[in-house]
C-alpha cells in the first residue's frame, strides 16, 4: 500500500493538472503563463510521488 504523503503529493499533481486543463481549454489551445506554471507544479508533484512510491 503506497504511503500516505505519496498520495497526498499524487493528488496534489492531479489538481494541478486539472487547472492546467481548465485554462488550456479558456484560453482556445494556447497556454497562459499561469498554466505553465502549474503545469510546471503538476510535473514536480508527480515527480516527487512517483519517488515516494519507489523508495518507500
Amino acid at each position: 500500500m503506497p504511503h500516505l504523503t505519496a498520495i497526498i503529493f499524487a493528488v496534489l499533481s492531479l489538481v494541478f493538472a486539472a487547472f492546467t486543463a481548465r485554462d488550456y481549454l479558456r484560453g482556445s489551445g494556447k497556454l497562459s503563463l499561469s498554466a505553465r506554471v502549474w503545469l510546471r507544479i503538476a510535473v514536480i508533484f508527480a515527480a516527487v510521488a512517483a519517488l515516494l512510491m519507489v523508495l518507500i
